[in-house]
């Protein structure tokens, strides 16, 4: 006869394979504007004002914490990405300024800024799928439903 456990093993990893093939799919379309060749060179300055390289350190980082965290059952590890979610989500909010500025400067970067603009929305998705593990990950281990609440706060006992 299941268990609760056994139970929540079973939801979780149906989500968790969810979260997993978006993922994917969002890596894949990434990959697609990365080497569109209508694109020769990106605009040094711009990716660095928009803080590509950083925000998708954090998307590896958080996808490397829920990884380790469902391996070692350590529901800190997978709350920890909560935070960089956090980062990821502001990062991506400021773009719009930001771009908006550069093109205001050089219109030629319109059409890299817009596939820029999408790689960062895709990186912003990537890193909400990665907190979606992570509130798996707790659900499963400590049987708490955290979806939409102040999730910074678990973990941290």
């Amino acid at each position: 006869t299941p268990v609760a456990i056994d139970l929540r093993f079973i939801l979780s990893i149906l989500k968790i394979n969810t979260a997993l093939e978006r993922i994917g799919d969002f890596a894949k379309g990434i990959a697609k504007f990365v080497i569109d060749d209508k694109i020769k060179f990106y605009n040094q300055e711009l990716i660095k004002d928009l803080e590509v390289e950083k925000m998708f350190s954090e998307t590896m980082e958080m996808f490397e914490s829920v990884k380790k965290a469902f391996e070692l059952g350590d529901t800190k590890l997978a709350s920890s990405v909560f935070v960089s979610d956090d980062i990821l989500d502001e990062i991506h909010r400021k773009s719009y300024d930001i771009i908006a500025d550069h093109v205001k400067e050089d219109p030629e970067l319109i059409y890299q800024a817009m596939v820029i603009l999408a790689v960062i929305r895709k990186l912003e998705r990537l890193g909400d799928h990665c907190t979606n593990i992570a509130e798996n990950i707790i659900f499963y281990y400590d049987a708490l439903v955290i979806k939409h609440q102040g999730n910074t706060e678990i973990g941290k006992e």
